[in-house]
């Protein structure tokens, strides 16, 4: 049996968008959220070890929630999203209602 755990805490900014800035709610989730549920992104790849590495860049998931309306429905991975006026890679793009 494989035991999986994972951090999940609420958080949230302020995205900078297209309409203007954009208040959004979000999690910090562990580089093994992802495995947790056995999900895999339409396109990108789930979190890596070295993300959670200080210094790393700031990477983020695309849920469908903020897929749909920020991304505009398109493939997101590798687009660049400002939280706050940082940096976020999109590392994942999940159309469906999982996440």
């Amino acid at each position: 049996m494989t035991r999986h755990t994972n951090a999940l805490n609420p958080s949230g900014g302020v995205l900078n968008a297209a309409e203007g800035a954009i208040d959004i709610r979000g999690q910090t989730v562990s580089a093994n959220f992802v495995d947790v549920f056995g999900v895999q992104p339409l396109v990108g790849r789930g979190f890596l070890p070295e993300d959670e590495r200080a210094g790393a860049p700031a990477v983020m998931l695309a849920s469908f929630s903020f897929w749909q309306p920020y991304l505009d429905s398109d493939a997101g991975a590798g687009r660049t999203v400002y939280l706050d006026g940082v940096p976020y890679t999109v590392v994942w793009d999940h159309a469906a209602r999982v996440l």
